[in-house]
């Protein structure tokens, strides 16, 4: 069942995320990685690295709230529910700008584009399979996971469920956060 907004737009109405350019340069990066078990991921969702059963680090999909756990990046499949499968991954990286649906977990009038978002830090939410820019975590740097840079051309502003540019900030990134410091070594360095 759809839930309409006052503009008509519905929760139906989000996207996956997708990626949309690279910084550095070349093509965004596209990683493979096992899923951890029976998951449910859906492409364009936002998924995490974790190793929860037995010692085996695969995929999983965070909890609907994903600050302070970090993400991986965004599922570029579906996960197919089983630990012998492998899924592609749209690797979460500061260099790497997305584009995905702004959206509101608690007000859904408040869920729309303003030209004010742009340079604001917000959290990131997922929902029946699709991950948003949540700006009811705005301005809280506990939960912020991202960064907007800009929205969507082909939207009008405001836009109910209209889309964003969005960097994901580097604490939220898993794999640039996994470097551990051994400084017991003479020369301490990153392993």
């Amino acid at each position: 069942m759809s839930r309409k907004n006052s503009a008509g737009s519905s929760l139906t109405d989000l996207i996956g995320v997708m990626p949309r350019v690279d910084l550095v340069g070349g093509c965004v990066p596209l990683w493979s990685f096992p899923e951890l078990g029976a998951e449910s991921f859906r492409a364009g969702e936002m998924v995490c690295l974790s190793g929860s059963t037995g010692n085996r680090i695969g995929l999983t999909k965070p909890g609907t709230d994903a600050s302070g756990y970090g993400i991986v990046g965004f599922a570029a499949d579906n996960a197919l529910g089983s630990t012998s499968s492998v899924r592609g991954v749209f690797v979460a990286s500061p260099s790497v700008i997305f584009v995905g649906n702004v959206g509101h977990s608690s007000v859904s009038a408040s869920a729309q584009t303003a030209a004010l978002d742009n340079g604001q830090l917000f959290g990131l939410t997922s929902l029946s399979g699709r991950t948003y820019v949540d700006k009811a975590k705005a301005g809280n740097y506990s939960t912020a996971m991202v960064r907007v840079v800009g929205l969507y051309e082909q939207d009008t502003v405001p836009s109910f469920y209209g889309r964003a540019y969005f960097q994901v900030l580097q604490p939220s990134c898993q794999l640039q956060n996994s470097a551990v410091l051994n400084t017991s070594a003479p020369t301490a360095m990153a392993l």
